[in-house]
C-alpha cells in the first residue's frame, strides 16, 4: 500500500506547513493521510521533535492530525538592563536571552537581536494502516514549519516595552 500525506495549508514543499511570521508565530495545520486502497483503516499520529511547545496542541486520529496554537518566541535576542532609574555605572547589568524573559520596568539599554532568517519547527507524522489485502504497516513522514524572522516582532516589543 502506498501512503502519502497532504499538508494544509501547504508551504513550499509537500511536507511543509505554510510559514508564519515571528510577530504571529501561529500554526493551524491539518495533515491528512491518503492510501491507495479506499477501504484501508488509517490512523495518523503526530508529535513534535525536540523541545515541547506549551502553546501547541497536536491532535491525532483517524485519517488526519492537527497542529494548532502559538509558538513561544524561538529567537535568541540578548538584552542588557539595570534597575529602573539606575545605570551600568551604579550596578552590574543583567543579561538575559529571549523576549519572554525580559522583565517589565527596567532600564533596557542594549539589545543584540537574533538575525537568523527563520527557526524551523519539526513534526514526525506516523501513519499506521491496515487493510484486508496487506499486512499492517507504518510509515513515518517529517513535516516542518518555518517561523520567519520578519523583524516586526522585536520592533513591536521595543515599541511597547515602556508603555
Amino acid at each position: 500500500m502506498a501512503i502519502s500525506i497532504v499538508v494544509s495549508p501547504a508551504g513550499d514543499s509537500p511536507t511543509e506547513i505554510q510559514s508564519t511570521a515571528r510577530s504571529a508565530r501561529t500554526v493551524n495545520a491539518t495533515i491528512t493521510a491518503l492510501g491507495d486502497e479506499m477501504e484501508s483503516n488509517i490512523i495518523v499520529s503526530a508529535s513534535s521533535t525536540g523541545i515541547s511547545e506549551p502553546g501547541i496542541t497536536v491532535t491525532s486520529g483517524p485519517i488526519l492530525a492537527t497542529i494548532i496554537g502559538k509558538y513561544v518566541d524561538p529567537f535568541l535576542d540578548t538584552f542588557k538592563y539595570v534597575s529602573k532609574g539606575s545605570s551600568d555605572k551604579i550596578e552590574t547589568p543583567t543579561i538575559i536571552v529571549g523576549v519572554q524573559k525580559m522583565p517589565l520596568k527596567k532600564e533596557l539599554y542594549d539589545l543584540n537581536q537574533d538575525t537568523r532568517l527563520f527557526e524551523l519547527k519539526t513534526y514526525q507524522i506516523t501513519v499506521n494502516y491496515d487493510d484486508e489485502f496487506l499486512v499492517p504497516g507504518t510509515e513515518t513522514f517529517t513535516v516542518t514549519q518555518k517561523i520567519m524572522n520578519d523583524l516586526e516582532g522585536i520592533r513591536s516589543f521595543m515599541d511597547t516595552y515602556y508603555d
